[in-house]
């Protein structure tokens, strides 16, 4: 299997992680970035038309699943856990990763897309990763 394939393989892993205790999403945001030896993934979803976080998810979705601060925890440890694994990947193929992996699953078309990003590495500092993730869903709501 070539690495691009692994990857998407991934990515695709990680959004079937998410739909499976969202399902009742319209859409789900999946954020991924590895910049200065700091890994970080996170996620949120559309439904009925309004951006969620996963801390909302209870309140609007009803899900025992996301009901707790730790469970909440353990879904995006997670999510940190498959990505730790492509970045594993990459690294034993000796590819270099985008900085972020901006990724959409449309749950009523059951599509994916992503957008790969590649950003100087030493050029970014501090919150870049946090920011980043913030900025991008601000352009969703």
């Amino acid at each position: 299997m070539k690495i691009d394939e692994m990857i998407n393989k991934k990515i695709v892993e990680m959004l079937s992680y998410c739909k499976k205790y969202l399902k009742d999403s319209e859409s789900l945001y999946l954020y991924c970035s590895y910049n200065n030896g700091v890994a970080f993934s996170d996620f949120f979803m559309k439904y009925m038309g309004r951006i969620l976080e996963k801390h909302e998810a209870d309140k609007f979705l009803n899900l025992p699943t996301m009901d707790s601060v730790e469970k909440q925890k353990e879904f995006s440890t997670a999510l940190l856990e498959m990505y730790t694994d492509l970045l594993k990947i990459a690294k034993s193929n000796n590819v270099d990763l985008p900085t972020e992996i901006k990724a959409v699953l449309d749950c009523k078309e059951n599509s994916i897309s992503f957008e790969s990003i590649y950003c100087n590495k030493n050029e970014t500092k501090g919150s870049f990763v946090t920011d980043a993730f913030a900025e991008w869903k601000k352009t969703k709501k």
